[in-house]
């Protein structure tokens, strides 16, 4: 792994969204089978159907573990051709034939050097928390399917691992599917930015971070990062679905105070609009070329968020 801690983390543009990473109450199970759908078009304008289905309920602190592993990966992406050892990792995955020959993004590393990628501090339980929730993610399985036809010979997990839990040593293979973006070999990905992802304390803020960054597809070409949202929206997103209204007021107010954290970001500015429930967010880019752009629409943004549905 490299000295300096990676500053970003280059996800496919689908896993984002899909809602596998949610705010869990503390005393929710953590086996709970879920199925998510994502339904993209192809390059050719083919719909597709991605599936993952997991039997553990993810929480943000599995997020920022799996952007780690995908950030110490995308600081250093490798197909594992230089590596055959690491190679058992995937066979365990795939069937024989073309799906076993699909790269995976292979690294090593330490349970301590994922920790601190991810935000978390170190201590006597880390080792156990890392290789626990390595070991939920191992267990998610995606389906990529076109035209009712799944496009590799069987599903694939979303990563693999091998961890020494005494000395901490850790290897890590993740997904083909998963890793095209690290691997460089992807037309889209989003580009999550691991040191802001590193300075939020808010569960639902860590969540929002990736959504909010797929929204605004960070990492592609498009100049405009703009957006315009209702915070039950985002509540659902972060939370899932309520189920009364007194729960669906909290997770506002738990929302809200996600938002201050990510508006407290650099480049970042979000407003919430407390009678409409309406939330305007624009992620400015580091040359603030942009925000002089937003400066000349402070009004339009202003009527948008006041503007009742």
């Amino acid at each position: 792994m490299p000295r300096n801690k990676p500053d970003i983390a280059r996800v496919d543009p689908h896993t984002p969204e899909a809602g596998l990473f949610k705010v869990r109450p503390k005393n929710a199970p953590r086996l709970q089978a879920e199925e998510f759908f994502r339904y993209p078009k192809s390059k050719d304008g083919e719909r597709m159907e991605i599936k993952y289905v997991t039997p553990y309920a993810l929480n943000h602190v599995d997020l920022k573990i799996f952007l780690a592993v995908v950030g110490i990966c995308s600081s250093n992406p490798s197909d594992g051709d230089e590596e055959p050892a690491q190679k058992t990792l995937w066979d365990q995955f795939l069937a024989t034939g073309e799906a076993a020959n699909m790269p995976a993004a292979m690294t090593r590393t330490t349970s301590y050097a994922l920790a601190k990628v991810a935000g978390l501090n170190w201590g006597k339980q880390q080792s156990k928390r890392i290789s626990d929730a390595l070991e939920r993610m191992s267990a998610v399985t995606s389906t990529w399917r076109k035209n009712n036809k799944s496009i590799a010979p069987s599903a694939s997990r979303m990563l693999a691992y091998a961890i020494d839990e005494d000395s901490g040593e850790l290897a890590l293979a993740i997904s083909p599917h998963f890793a095209k973006a690290i691997l460089g070999e992807a037309n889209q990905y989003i580009q999550i930015n691991l040191d802001e992802m590193r300075a939020l304390k808010h569960p639902a803020a860590t969540v929002l971070h990736m959504i909010i960054s797929s929204r605004l597809n960070l990492g592609g070409k498009r100049k405009e990062r703009e957006t315009l949202i209702h915070i039950d929206n985002l509540a659902e997103a972060a939370y899932g679905p309520s189920t009364t209204k007194v729960q669906a007021r909290g997770r506002r107010r738990q929302v809200v105070a996600a938002l201050d954290e990510l508006h407290k970001l650099d480049y970042w500015f979000i407003n919430y609009h407390p009678k409409t429930h309406k939330v305007h967010i624009y992620r400015v880019l580091p040359d603030n070329k942009h925000l002089e752009e937003m400066m000349q629409h402070v009004d339009r943004i202003e009527r948008d968020l006041a503007k009742e549905d």
